[in-house]
C-alpha cells in the first residue's frame, strides 16, 4: 500500500474517530502496536497518539516509538546499554533513563538527536517531561536523592532536603516549570508535599502526605491526614491555600489526579472487602461517586481536560482473576480491554485515545490502543495492517 494511500484513508479513518456522535463515550476494540518479552510497565502517549515504551532491539533494551502509523526503535546503543521509564510531549521529545557503563543518565531525544542531559557520576532516574521541552528528575548522590530541573540547556538542582523514594508515585511537572515532590525535612520523619515554583522551593502541606499532582494551572493536590489520624482525606491548594476537600470520615482517600479544569478523580478505600472501594469525582465543588472497584489501593488513574478517568482493576466476578482496563465518560463507564490475563497502566490523552499494557503468558508482553468511536470501525480495521507494514519494513 503506497504511503500517499495510507495517509489518505487514516486522514478519513481519524475524522470519523473525532467525529462528536452527540452520545456518551464508547471505544473501539484495542489494537496491538507491539509485542516483546521486554515491554516497560507503562507505555506513555501524547495528544497526537504517539506512544513511546521500552523494549527489546537485537537484545538490547531501547527505547521504541509509535508514530500513529509506524513503530521504529530509537537506538541508544552503545552510549547506554539499558533504557527505559520513557516520556514523550506535545512536541515529540522523549525522555528517559539508560545505563552508560557507570551509572544512570538521563537521555533526551529532541530533532532526531539523543542528548545526555543529566551527565554526571551519580545516578539519575524517574524522568518527567514537559509539553515545554523542560525535563525533572531524581538524582542520587550516594547520601541522598535529589530533585533536577533541566531548562535551556542547562541542569540545576532545586531541592534542598532529603527526597522521599515512593516509586514514582510522588513527582510531577506542569507546563509551566513548577515542581511538586515529596520530602522529608532535616530532623523530621514526616513527609511532606513540596513546591518549586519561579525559583523558589517551599513547604505546602502538613506532614505524612503523598501522591501529589499538578496541573498546568498551578492547581496541586495530594493524600494527607484527616486528622484523626487514622484516614487520609484529599487536599487542594490553591492560591497559596490548601483545602481538605473530601473530608470522608471513617474511610481513606488516595492517589487524586487532577486536570486543567480542576476536576480531581481519586480512590475511596472503605475496607470492606472486595467489591467496596469506589472512585470519586470532584467537580464544581461537587464530589460523586463514578464507579466501584475491586482493589484501589493498587490502582492508578488518569483523568483528561475532558473530565473522563481512565483505570484498570479485577474483573467483577466472586472471584477475580482477570485484569480489565475501563474508561468513564459522559456518565458511563465502559470496559476497553477484551482480552489477556492482565491489563494494566492506561494512558489517555486529550483526543480521548487509550493505550494500555497486556501481560499475558500465552502471546507475551502487547502494546495495545483503544481509539474512541463505533466498534468495528473503519480505523481498527485497517490500523493492524498498516502497522504490521510499516514495522516490519522498518525492522529489516
Amino acid at each position: 500500500m503506497s504511503r500517499l494511500l495510507i495517509c489518505i484513508v487514516l486522514s478519513f479513518a481519524f475524522m470519523a474517530v473525532s467525529a462528536d456522535q452527540g452520545t456518551a463515550l464508547t471505544y473501539q476494540a484495542p489494537i496491538v502496536i507491539n509485542k516483546s518479552i521486554i515491554t516497560d510497565v507503562v507505555p506513555d502517549m501524547n495528544d497526537d497518539g504517539h506512544i513511546v515504551w521500552r523494549g527489546a532491539y537485537n537484545g538490547k533494551s531501547e527505547i521504541f516509538l509509535y508514530n500513529g502509523i509506524t513503530v521504529q526503535p530509537i537506538i541508544n546503543y552503545p552510549t547506554s546499554i539499558s533504557n527505559r521509564s520513557p516520556q514523550i510531549n506535545a512536541k515529540g521529545q522523549i525522555v528517559w533513563r539508560g545505563h552508560d557503563g557507570e551509572d544512570f543518565e538521563i537521555y533526551l531525544y529532541t530533532d532526531g538527536v539523543i542528548h545526555n542531559i543529566s551527565n554526571n557520576d551519580s545516578n539519575d532516574l524517574s524522568p518527567i517531561i514537559n509539553d515545554v521541552g523542560q525535563v525533572s528528575w531524581k538524582n542520587f548522590d550516594s547520601s541522598m536523592l535529589n530533585i533536577y530541573l533541566y531548562n535551556d540547556g542547562a541542569a540545576q538542582k532545586i531541592s534542598s532536603t532529603p527526597v522521599a523514594n515512593l516509586m514514582g508515585d510522588d513527582h510531577r511537572m506542569n507546563n509551566k516549570g513548577q515542581v511538586v515532590w515529596v520530602a522529608v525535612p532535616d530532623g523530621s520523619s514526616q513527609r511532606h508535599i513540596y513546591l518549586y515554583s519561579d525559583g523558589e522551593e517551599k513547604i505546602i502541606s502538613g506532614y505524612n502526605c503523598t501522591s501529589p499532582d499538578i496541573n498546568n494551572v498551578g492547581q496541586i493536590v495530594w493524600n494527607g491526614p484527616d486528622g484523626t489520624g487514622s484516614y487520609n482525606d484529599i487536599y487542594l491548594y490553591d492560591d497559596g491555600v490548601a483545602t481538605n476537600i473530601s473530608n470522608s470520615e471513617g474511610r481513606s482517600d488516595s492517589k487524586p489526579k487532577i486536570n486543567d479544569s480542576g476536576e480531581i478523580v481519586w480512590f475511596v478505600e472503605l475496607g470492606n472487602g472486595i467489591n467496596e472501594d469506589e472512585i470519586a469525582l470532584y467537580s464544581d465543588k461537587e464530589i460523586s461517586i463514578i464507579c466501584k472497584v475491586t482493589y484501589g489501593l493498587y490502582n492508578d488513574l488518569n483523568i483528561n481536560n475532558k473530565g473522563h478517568v481512565a483505570w484498570w482493576d479485577f474483573d467483577n466476578t466472586p472471584t477475580p482473576t482477570k485484569i480489565h482496563v475501563y474508561a468513564y465518560g459522559d456518565g458511563e463507564t465502559q470496559r476497553i480491554s477484551t482480552g489477556g490475563q492482565y491489563n494494566k497502566y492506561p494512558q489517555l490523552n486529550e483526543s480521548n485515545q487509550l493505550v494500555f499494557l497486556n501481560l499475558d503468558p500465552t502471546v507475551g508482553h502487547q502494546i495495545l490502543l483503544a481509539n474512541p468511536g463505533t466498534q468495528g470501525g473503519i480505523l481498527n480495521m485497517l490500523m493492524p495492517a498498516l502497522i504490521n507494514t510499516q514495522s516490519n519494513a522498518q525492522m529489516h
